[in-house]
């Protein structure tokens, strides 16, 4: 069989060579035979990723990786699946496989246009923008682990690649890969050569569509062959595929309208987007959801994962719990009770959507913060050191009147302007209350503020499609910073207790973030990533003690104990119980949330309101 250069850098070659074989190519085909190969480290550490490497670092045609969310999706497009070419010279006919690429193989050979073997098929494209709010240790983290395995691989092979002679397949192989095996095809060198001289340029003034302002790097055009049923927008993706960069898909006009040079792709989804040397066209071979963006961690984690990687951390989640829990309650300045609600909310997520209201989010308002020395920046650069996707949203009256906050089509270009709460999954937003001054809302503002509220209350976002709304569900963990108690709604608010002495908030949070050492941090990380996604269940003898427990509390109070608090108080057991890392709940655990929920409310009760700024 061809060896790693084939694989990697000569696809559309393996991909000709199963249609030869199979006389049609079915999508699953050569999607089970790339996952098939790629299961080998040797070849997976190959596939270079579009996150971490520059463009004109990458072959033309050659499989990579991209780790991405999914910002729009297109209608379907034609093109030709099948076609036959002849070669002027020698007359002689043959069938292509025009699956995997933008541009028809026919040069100098001519396409027979009035053939029955033309065979046309759709494929659905996604507009794909690298994960929105992603923290930089996340995305250092997955460019060391890429460095680092490819390292590894090449240091035992001793810096070579060639494979075992097999005289079973060399015929075969000859036949695949020709020349390719020490020279690239003369088109592919040609379009690399046009991406390294300039003359294709990697850097734009366009707007790339990205939800968050100043956020970076490579947007993609992702083409579908297979079933995309379970797809959706905001989904996080990790796609391997084709990259395609070929120059004559370059519009002719600078907003990219015109008709793009005939190939073999419709015109309809390309004819408003940047060119390939801006936004790279990936055929997919393999599309795998991802449901955590967290690099230490495995895409799904069984019980036997779990306990390999704390053998390889050498601490339980109890002691790690214990550890950050003491950190949490120096970055709320000593408040132990904020500090229990801080590490609830980090670990919130929604597993459940019960008629309206979303099960498992815990929104947090911490209010009577000191405002005059930038706490709630502070906090987010503390905060994005261990999770891993992070914005902080300043609530200024001109970021309210001026920003976008949920996404509206746009007829005219044929795409979903995108907003600033278009997030994947279990994004942490930190709204800063504290930056909000007297003034007027415009119409813009009033609405980003319902928005606000209908994700922190509802979880959904309504996209305006013009002539319709749509609601999607969100699933975005808010925590508000605010000096009195805020206007936006929240599910749990509590008052700081401020008992640490300090001078300079910089320096005393500098000392707190000394004492989290790459080796410590790391181990935060891989904390909160493990008990956010622990499985979490209810027996029959904890349920029935609450409802007793519950109805002797009704009992004794029975105007402030609702069916309210009890939710509440069940989520927060729920999330204390993951947070100890024990797979259910108990009444000790039950316990504890209801000390907790009491000690909260009367702080707030007890609060003095603080004048709010003129």
């Amino acid at each position: 069989m061809p060896g790693l250069f084939d694989y990697v850098n000569q696809p559309l070659q393996i991909i000709q060579k199963l249609f030869d074989q199979q006389s049609s190519l079915k999508p699953e085909s050569v999607s089970d035979y790339f996952r098939k190969e790629l299961e080998k480290p040797s070849l997976a550490a190959q596939v270079k990723s579009v996150n971490s490497t520059a463009l004109h670092d990458l072959i033309p045609n050659s499989l990579v990786r991209y780790r991405c969310m999914v910002q729009d999706m297109f209608d379907p497009e034609f093109y030709m699946g099948t076609y036959k070419i002849k070669d002027s010279c020698t007359k002689q006919t043959f069938v292509k496989c025009g699956m995997y690429r933008d541009v028809a193989e026919c040069k100098p050979e001519e396409i027979i246009t009035d053939s029955n073997q033309i065979v046309m098929l759709d494929r659905q494209t996604l507009y794909c923008i690298p994960i929105p709010a992603e923290t930089q240790w996340v995305k250092k983290g997955y460019a060391e682990k890429e460095n680092t395995v490819s390292s590894e691989l090449s240091a035992s092979a001793s810096g070579s690649l060639k494979r075992p002679h097999d005289d079973v397949d060399d015929a075969e192989d000859m036949e695949c890969t020709n020349t390719h095996d020490t020279e690239m095809n003369p088109e592919d060198k040609r379009s690399r050569q046009n991406i390294s001289e300039g003359q294709i340029s990697t850097t734009s003034p366009l707007d790339l569509n990205f939800p968050l302002p100043g956020e970076t790097g490579p947007a993609c055009l992702v083409k579908i062959y297979d079933k995309i049923e379970t797809l959706k927008v905001n989904d996080m993706l990790e796609v391997i595929g084709i990259l395609s960069i070929d120059p004559s898909m370059v519009a002719d006009s600078s907003d990219f309208s015109g008709d793009i040079e005939e190939g073999m792709n419709s015109t309809a989804v390309e004819q408003h987007l940047p060119p390939p040397s801006l936004v790279p066209r990936i055929h997919a071979v393999m599309v795998n959801k991802v449901n955590h963006n967290n690099p230490w961690l495995t895409n799904s984690l069984d019980k036997d994962s779990q306990e390999k990687i704390l053998a390889e951390v050498g601490e339980d989640l109890k002691t790690l719990r214990r550890r950050l829990l003491e950190l949490l309650q120096q970055v709320t300045l000593g408040d132990s009770l904020a500090a229990e609600y801080l590490l609830c909310h980090l670990i919130s997520s929604i597993y459940f959507s019960s008629g309206l209201l979303p099960v498992g989010k815990l929104s947090l308002n911490l209010s009577r913060v000191p405002t005059s020395l930038g706490y709630a920046k502070l906090l987010h650069q503390f905060i994005s050191s261990l999770v891993t996707k992070c914005y902080m949203l300043p609530l200024s009256l001109s970021y309210l009147n001026s920003k976008l906050f949920s996404p509206q089509k746009d007829y005219s270009k044929n795409r979903l302007k995108t907003g600033v709460l278009q997030m994947s999954k279990q994004t942490h937003f930190i709204l800063d209350e504290t930056q909000l001054e007297a003034g007027q809302l415009n119409v813009e503002g009033h609405k980003n503020i319902k928005a606000l509220e209908n994700v922190i209350r509802f979880q959904k976002i309504e996209y305006d499609f013009g002539f319709y709304q749509r609601e999607y569900e969100s699933n975005i963990e808010v925590l508000c910073i605010s000096e009195g108690k805020s206007i936006l709604p929240a599910d749990v608010h509590i008052p700081l207790d401020i008992s640490i002495r300090y001078e300079d908030l910089d320096s005393y949070f500098s000392r707190v973030n000394n004492e989290l050492t790459p080796n410590l941090v790391k181990k935060f990380q891989i904390y909160l990533g493990l008990v956010k996604m622990m499985e979490y269940t209810l027996n029959k003898e904890f349920e029935q003690y609450v409802q007793n427990d519950f109805i002797s509390m009704r009992k004794n109070d029975s105007k402030s104990i609702t069916e309210d608090g009890l939710h509440s108080l069940l989520n927060l057991t729920r999330l204390l119980t993951m947070s100890w890392g024990i797979p259910g709940p108990t009444t000790e655990v039950w316990q504890r949330a209801k000390v907790l929920e009491t000690s909260r409310r009367e702080r707030v009760q007890q609060q003095t309101p603080t004048p709010q700024p003129h």
